[in-house]
């Protein structure tokens, strides 16, 4: 069996993770016993496929499909099929192979990389062709830029080319040789581009100009990171040979060994965090001196600014708001910790939160009868109960901005914002909950709940629910990443997941 929390494989029977310290959910066999038991009297009465159907539903999706063009935000894509918070789809990639999608902050403006063609996705979801002689291309974190490596079929000619998202120009920056995916990324305005070439590792500009800062000794280069001020690269060589800092013509080797970890930077890219096979480690650039060991446990949870950012699926996590990582919150051994201004892990307890807000350095505890709101401000931590209950408290979510907590007891929901609870409780159909099995959701102001028969619930602020749709032998809710954003999900006893995207059931293909 596999904790509901870590993911990690743990002995049948256990009562808590020995990795993550969370008690074990167990599988509600009294669901089943009754499924059974009603089975055989409806095979008495010739219904037993009708009874099967209902209780094992397939999943169903959230309402139609809409394909009419919908302006809206939040833009994610799951399988290829791309959706925005209006509830619009595209499907035109929809069962593609591999592609690359990626957005502004706000979800409102999108790129794909997709069969070699590189598309422009507006806000309503209609896609443009740019170019379809494409080797790479990346998006700057602004969503201005769309930096392109083009191969002979390009109508621009071999090299790297420029998508500029304000005027819809599309030009050449300079003939080169880029062969290979994941050999561009792009500073966080969108002036500088780093580039693996056949002939070397080079930052590249905008204005036309080209520098060489590493000669390539591989046919393949992983880059990760460049500043806007092209002062400061990073990237790794070879992933055998570790990761790699530039810095005005000086290069330090920050982990010698295998690189195959995520990286975190702070607003002007001159500080990073990174994951490796001994644990987390610290650079600053400023410096110069051999990265830091910060935490050498194996299996750790580090969240900063409400991102989760070593269970992403991008390699280099960007903060624009962080001159340095005070106040990042670890989970690790059991323990919580917070990182301090000279970035020493502290250890603040035995206990670890079961969520997070995204605006403040604050987590959640559940103490039994009570959740505890616990904040990290100039170096100490400060402690408020926020919600009591004499029956227990079994499980909480909260909104991004830490305002509203939808807080399991038992089989009901509350919905508590400002101090009060805002609605009568919510009684989830089923025979109960297990813990993680509420969350709130990243693309909205929501939460979704899981009922034991599989039914999914969305829950507002205000504590109003509606029905979503059901998945069949559903087993948890756990949060997944698709093309860097995260997404709450549904696992089955299969083990396949099913995103919940903006109020839609989407099945992952395997």
């Amino acid at each position: 069996m596999r904790c509901t929390d870590c993911g990690r494989e743990i002995n049948n029977g256990s009562k808590f993770c020995p990795y993550c310290g969370v008690p074990v959910k167990k599988k509600n066999e009294k669901l089943l016993l009754i499924v059974l038991v009603v089975a055989i009297f409806a095979i008495a009465a010739g219904a037993v496929c009708v009874i099967v159907s209902s209780v094992f539903g397939r999943i169903k999706e959230g309402g139609a499909v809409s394909q009419e063009a919908k302006s809206g935000i939040n833009m994610v894509a799951v399988n290829g099929q791309i959706f925005n918070s209006s509830g619009a789809v595209n499907d035109k990639f929809k069962g593609t192979d591999y592609y690359e999608f990626y957005t502004d902050p706000e979800g409102a403006v999108g790129m794909i990389f997709a069969d070699g063609g590189v598309y422009m996705i507006d806000s309503a979801l209609k896609e443009t062709l740019i170019d379809d002689g494409c080797v790479d291309a990346v998006m700057n974190y602004t969503g201005e830029y769309v930096y392109i490596a083009t191969s002979e079929k390009s109508k621009l000619g071999k090299g790297l080319c420029v998508y500029s998202t304000k005027d819809n120009s599309y030009n050449l920056i300079e003939a080169c040789d880029i062969t290979y995916l994941s050999c561009i990324t792009a500073s966080p305005d969108g002036n500088t581009v780093l580039v693996s070439r056949g002939d070397g590792i080079f930052i590249m500009g905008l204005d036309g100009t080209s520098e060489k800062i590493y000669d390539e000794q591989h046919s393949v280069s992983n880059v990760f990171a460049v500043s806007n001020d092209r002062k400061v690269a990073y990237f790794s060589p070879d992933p055998g040979e570790g990761l790699f800092c530039w810095k005005e013509g000086n290069v330090i080797n920050l982990y010698n060994e295998y690189f195959g970890g995520y990286i975190a930077l702070n607003s002007d890219c001159k500080k990073i965090m990174f994951e490796n096979t001994d644990g987390l480690r610290y650079f600053d650039s400023n410096a110069m001196n051999e990265s830091k060991v910060i935490l050498s446990y194996p299996y750790f949870d580090a969240i900063f600014k409400g991102k989760e950012f070593f269970y992403s699926d991008v390699d280099a996590n960007y903060f624009p708001g962080a001159d340095s990582f005070e106040g990042m919150y670890i989970k690790a051994d059991r323990s919580s910790y917070w990182l301090n201004a000279d970035m020493e892990a502290v250890c603040k307890s035995d206990s670890l939160a079961y969520a997070y807000s995204d605006r403040e350095f604050k987590v959640y505890d559940i103490e039994d009868d009570s959740i505890k709101a616990i904040l990290y401000k100039d170096g100490e931590t400060q402690t408020e109960e926020l919600y009591h209950n004499d029956n227990g408290v079994y499980d909480v979510a909260v909104s991004d901005n830490g305002e509203v907590l939808w807080i399991l007891l038992d089989d009901k929901i509350v919905t508590y914002k400002d101090g009060k609870v805002m609605s009568e409780a919510f009684k989830v159909p089923g025979d109960g909950f297990s813990i993680g099995n509420i969350m709130n959701d990243p693309l909205s102001d929501k939460a979704y709940c899981l009922s034991d028969n599989g039914t999914v619930f969305a829950l507002d602020e205000n504590g109003n629910h509606s029905e979503i749709g059901t998945v069949k032998n559903a087993y948890g809710l756990w949060r997944d990443y698709s093309n860097g954003k995260s997404i709450i999900a549904v696992e089955d006893d299969d083990g396949d997941m099913t995103y919940i995207v903006h109020d839609h059931l989407v099945k992952k293909d395997r």
